[in-house]
């Protein structure tokens, strides 16, 4: 998030991603093993934390734990979300809601829906790929509503719903203040996105102890993410970084 462009890149890393696992020794995980990027939530959120960090070069400087609860209730406390389904995509009938069907073209979600669609991978041929994306939507219908300033002047109400659904290493005093500041200044923000993708294959995994799918990291879409969140905290747009020849690798600090 670069708050003086108002620009946001969401950078999404699928669940099955082979990677380093790093952490702190009291997170207890084990400390440079290969492991698929779920199993790091074993030892807890620092671990998923610093395995990212060394991922992608970066430094996190706040993160956010939601769980299936926290997204059914922020939508509904919402009014519900609105998510594009491309042509090709439509569904009738999720794994969990077989029941429940999207249509090409615009369509509006309540809580439990945007959940079904955010979990569903089974029913496209892309897998864990259009699941990310399929997030990735769900979480630009969040920020398109709770930017809006009907939402904003009673943002109370709307912390009181979610309860104690998430957990944050943001203070109180920061939430206010970044809610203040789009008050006042009520920015458009600019919503990217990007995805590292790699290749399928069985191979130990750390915390199981045992052999299982995972992705292989494709290390040129790695290197891009670097170079494109480098972009937006420089000032920049992350989508003019399209190929490795668009920029030199740089490291980013807040």
């Amino acid at each position: 998030v670069n708050p003086s462009t108002n620009t946001v890149l969401l950078t999404s890393i699928p669940r099955d991603y082979y990677v380093t696992t790093v952490c702190d020794a009291a997170d207890g995980c084990q400390n440079g093993a290969m492991d698929k990027i779920t199993h790091t939530g074993m030892t807890g959120i620092n671990t998923t934390k610093r395995t990212v960090e060394n991922l992608l070069g970066i430094e996190i400087n706040y993160t956010v734990k939601v769980g299936f609860e926290t997204v059914t209730e922020l939508v509904d406390a919402l009014g519900g979300v609105d998510v594009f389904v491309e042509p090709g995509y439509a569904l009738n009938g999720f794994l969990g809601d077989p029941n429940m069907s999207v249509s090409e073209g615009w369509n509006h979600l309540n809580g439990q829906q945007a959940l079904v669609y955010s979990r569903e991978r089974y029913a496209y041929t892309e897998g864990d790929r259009q699941r990310t994306k399929n997030q990735q939507q769900v979480v630009m219908g969040i920020i398109d509503k709770m930017t809006s300033s009907s939402v904003l002047a009673n943002y109370s109400d709307l912390m009181e719903a979610l309860g104690n659904t998430f957990q944050t290493t943001m203070s109180a005093s920061e939430i206010q203040a970044l809610i203040q500041y789009q008050m006042d200044q009520m920015p458009s923000w600019k919503v990217e996105q990007y995805m590292v993708d790699g290749t399928g294959d069985n191979l130990m995994c750390a915390e199981l102890g045992q052999t299982a799918y995972v992705m292989v990291p494709d290390q040129v879409t790695v290197e891009l993410a670097k170079r494109k969140i480098a972009a937006v905290m420089d000032g920049g747009s992350s989508d003019s970084i399209t190929s490795l020849d668009d920029a030199s690798s740089t490291q980013t600090t807040e």
